[in-house]
């Protein structure tokens, strides 16, 4: 718990140093206040050294289910939230299994037969959020991530709003509207939080550029960047870049033709900084997502015309509803919603609280005008339109390079992000004369005219089954701080800076009613608690795999017990493993590769020794007990091949689809092996002895071999595996359509089987040569001012 602590302490306050550094804009208590606002959602998981996440999905199904029935746990809070508990809390067990034994975070062997950690992305792994708190405990390195990337959307915001001459507490309303917008909040434990929540940052440095270009705009552009692509979300980058271009557009259009032309040429310096500096998570992602199952579905998509992702303006009109009621459709794990999702019910909202609808009137009112303001009214309906998936905006956005295979949707932060920049600037406003009464009567109009979408919604209510003290409780959470600031014009004898103060605090207090308990905060002890029955097949140095039946022992779950599944759940696949899955396993949409039938030959293939069942499961033919407890039966496989074996003859074929076929009629996958490509039909195999050990994710194969042998493993072969031996590298083949085969020569020799990508090579070349660039940058003189 105290190592919590002084970690989100230090992080916050290196931050906060840096930024005073480069931007001078706020006072120590400010900084103060801005480490300590992300406590209001995580201060209860920070201070009594907890998980603020969904661990209590876990006890949902067996064998933890089994556990809470004996031993009892929480009830679940938020079951939107399968893909944390599922894949983003596996994904970081397996970053710090790596980071903890000295290894870099490239591959995860945890999940489905072995699949790339760095390369797929979504773990994150280069983020800050990630790495200074990845030697704690995953629940608290997990609580420190949440915390941090709150944080980091709270400062952006403010240094971006305070550039516009604001005070600090209109620009801390400011921040408070972005970081505690719905869509933060929600997606904070996803990739997207982190690859969204510092855009200010780098709206705050393309706007130093236009007005001012010197380096203090290019490092603000290249952190911004660097932190936005490290977030682990390439869609979301995508998104995050469009948005700073056209803003960068809006800043150069007020400037004169030779500052223009100087601020492009500093952002491109940036632009090309940050590719270098990015370039160990960029070129393996590059590597990997054309080879990707997901990639070929999308293009699929688009070349079959179903990628259109606008809707009917009347179904865009009822996605409108949340924006203004955010409680409409229902709250996920508050009371019923809609499971598919389709009219918006389960999205993110462009919705920042209630008493930012005011503040946004009230920028309006200032004198004299305050450029801005134009700008962040388009992004606050721009962020409208495409959470409503308006049927044109989407469809001409949907045409633009790279947008097409993007969920543009998630463009709805702009409407957050616009509705704060008009909230710090009508805070702004209450230095005028007049304002209190003026901020009374827009939060009157306000108030009513929610009441009457209120009343209105009645029958949308009904129609989704949601009570009404659901619906009146948070209809109150809305409006309770606008009937009080309704009343704020006897107040106009107050400072300034008191009633913002107030105003602050009645956001802040509005955004915990409403968006408290999105995350649940859990015991440390609720994730990954102790199953005995494990104990039976604890890991050792002969590689092995497991699999469950059905929804038993749930993908990534394993990892957090140091096993490796042959199932899983990722956001990119080997698109030739995906091939496989008919032969051993049934895939589901968005969700991990269902196991039903364990006497498949493929599973003994896939170097699967042992199956999970439930405790009172009976043994399934071919298999033999090993184990069982109150929480699990476990068997074992008498025909599970090494990792790595040395089959009897070897068979080549071309063609993909011939060669799925013909491996689906085999029994014993020890007896031949498919090799991809052109070559003789069959040949017999070469003869060799093979002892196969684990050391991380490497294989080592100790080998006698009498003639010039082909070794086939599991391995699937994405670009990036080599074979090392006392003589050198050795040729590699695709075998059985999508896994690691190795040519041995003759003679004894010990052979490493290593993920060692090209691209992380270049990857951390280009970082170096990032470095190197961002150093002379800063060591070269100012310009002269002309």
């Amino acid at each position: 718990m105290l190592a919590l602590w002084v970690t989100y302490a230090a992080s916050a306050s290196l931050a906060l140093w840096l930024a005073r550094r480069v931007t001078r804009a706020f006072s120590t208590r400010t900084g103060i206040l801005l480490a300590l606002l992300p406590l209001v959602f995580t201060g209860k998981a920070v201070l009594l050294g907890r998980l603020y996440g969904p661990s209590d999905l876990y006890f949902t199904v067996d064998p933890w289910k089994s556990l809470a029935a004996r031993t009892g746990a929480p009830g679940v809070r938020n079951p939107i939230l399968s893909d944390l508990a599922f894949a983003n809390l596996p994904w970081r067990a397996a970053v710090r299994e790596a980071a903890v034994n000295g290894r870099a975070p490239l591959w995860n062997r945890f999940v489905l037969a072995g699949n790339p950690l760095l390369g797929t992305a979504q773990a994150g792994v280069l983020h800050p959020s990630t790495w200074l708190g990845i030697w704690l405990p995953v629940p608290l390195s997990w609580t420190f991530s949440c915390t941090f990337t709150l944080f980091l959307a709270l400062a952006s915001a403010f240094l971006f709003f305070r550039d516009f001459g604001v005070s600090e507490r209109a620009a801390l309303v400011g921040a408070v509207g972005w970081g505690f917008s719905t869509y933060l909040v929600f997606w904070n434990g996803w990739s997207v939080g982190p690859s969204t929540a510092t855009l200010p940052l780098l709206l705050l440095g393309l706007r130093r550029l236009a007005r001012d270009p010197s380096r203090g705009g290019i490092a603000l552009t290249t952190a911004a960047l660097w932190l936005s692509f490290c977030g682990g979300h390439p869609e979301s980058f995508l998104h995050v870049v469009a948005v700073g271009g056209v803003y960068f557009a809006w800043e150069l259009a007020a400037a004169t033709r030779r500052l223009a032309l100087r601020a492009i040429g500093l952002a491109l310096v940036a632009g090309a900084l940050a590719l270098l500096l990015v370039g160990p998570q960029l070129f393996p992602l590059l590597e990997a997502i054309p080879r990707s199952a997901e990639y070929r579905a999308r293009r699929e998509a688009l070349a079959a015309g179903v990628a259109r992702q606008g809707v009917p303006a009347s179904e865009a009109a009822r996605r409108l509803l949340p924006d203004v009621l955010p409680f409409a459709h229902g709250i996920f794990g508050r009371s019923p919603v809609a499971g598919n999702g389709r009219d918006g019910s389960g999205m993110p909202l462009g919705y920042a609280g209630a008493v930012m609808f005011p503040l946004a009137v009230l920028a309006w009112t200032r004198r004299p005008t305050r450029r801005g303001r134009t700008i962040f009214l388009l992004f606050f309906l721009a962020g409208l339109a495409y959470g409503a998936s308006v049927p044109v905006v989407m469809d001409l956005t949907g045409r633009l390079p790279g947008f097409a295979l993007a969920l543009n949707y998630r463009l709805v932060f702009l409407a957050g992000l616009g509705l704060a920049g008009l909230a710090a600037f009508g805070v702004e406003s209450l230095e005028q004369a007049g304002a209190p009464r003026a901020l009374g009567r827009a939060s009157a109009a306000c108030a009513l005219a929610l009441s009457a979408a209120f009343l209105l919604a009645g029958p949308v209510f009904a129609a989704r089954g949601l009570e009404r003290s659901f619906a009146w409780t948070n209809f109150a959470f809305e409006t309770a701080p606008l009937v009080v600031l309704a009343f704020a014009w006897p107040l106009g004898r107050l400072a300034s800076g008191r009633l913002a103060t107030g105003v602050l605090v009645l956001l802040v207090g509005q955004r915990f009613l409403e968006m408290g308990g999105t995350y649940p905060t859990l015991p440390a002890s609720t994730l990954a608690p102790p199953l005995p029955t494990l104990a039976a097949i604890s890991p050792d140095s002969d590689p092995f795999r497991v699999v469950a039946r059905d929804d038993l022992l749930r993908p990534n779950g394993s990892t957090l017990y140091g096993l490796q599944d042959a199932r899983g759940y990722e956001s990119l696949v080997l698109d030739r493993f995906a091939d496989t899955y008919p032969l051993w396993s049934r895939p589901q949409p968005a969700s991990f590769n269902r196991v039903t039938d364990l006497s498949r030959p493929f599973l003994s293939f896939l170097n699967v020794r042992y199956a999970v069942g439930a405790p009172g499961d009976p043994e399934p033919a071919g298999w033999i007990e090993k184990a069982r407890g109150p929480e699990m039966a476990i068997f074992a496989n008498p025909r599970a091949l090494p990792r790595a074996f040395v089959p009897r003859r070897l068979l080549r074929e071309a063609d993909p689809r011939r060669r799925l076929l013909e491996m689906g009629n085999v029994d014993d996958f020890s007896q031949t092996a498919w090799i991809s490509g052109d070559g003789p039909r069959e040949e017999p195999n070469g003869e060799a002895t093979l002892l196969v050990r684990e050391a991380g994710p490497d294989i080592i194969l100790v080998a006698t071999v009498g003639r010039r042998a082909f070794v086939a493993t599991s391995l699937p072969d994405w670009p990036g595996w080599v074979a090392e031996s006392a003589g050198g590298r050795l040729p590699l083949e695709t075998v059985n359509h999508a896994f690691v085969g190795v040519w041995l020569l003759p003679g004894m020799r010990e052979v490493r089987l290593a993920y060692r990508p090209q691209s992380w090579t270049l990857g951390l070349l280009a970082f170096l040569v990032g470095i190197a660039s961002g150093v002379m940058i800063a060591r070269m003189p100012r310009p002269r001012a002309s």
